[in-house]
């Protein structure tokens, strides 16, 4: 909801329980990677896709707002782009950069 600042202070003291649904977890990563987008955290914002991916491959893969996060990511790297392209590539989002 563009309140990135709240958003990242109160993810640094949650713990995300075991038995948390994995799609809720990977959400979690998928909302916290466009806080740090938001905040010009362009490093904090991929690590947080890639532990998304890590949870929830198929949700992650497949969320329009990753699409965007990925999108602004690689527009913002363009000349290192070898991670955030090959992260765009898994997504099948490279057509669309």
């Amino acid at each position: 909801m563009g309140e990135s600042i709240p958003a990242l202070n109160r993810a640094r003291s949650l713990v995300i329980p075991d038995d948390a649904p994995r799609e809720r977890a990977g959400h979690h990563y998928i909302d916290l990677s466009r806080a740090y987008l938001l905040r010009g955290n362009r490093r904090s914002a991929f690590d947080a896709l890639v532990t998304a991916k890590s949870i929830a491959p198929s949700q992650t893969r497949y969320n329009p707002m990753v699409y965007e996060t990925v999108r602004a990511l690689a527009r913002a790297e363009a000349r290192i782009v070898d991670t955030v392209h090959g992260f765009a590539v898994w997504c099948g989002i490279t057509d669309r950069l």
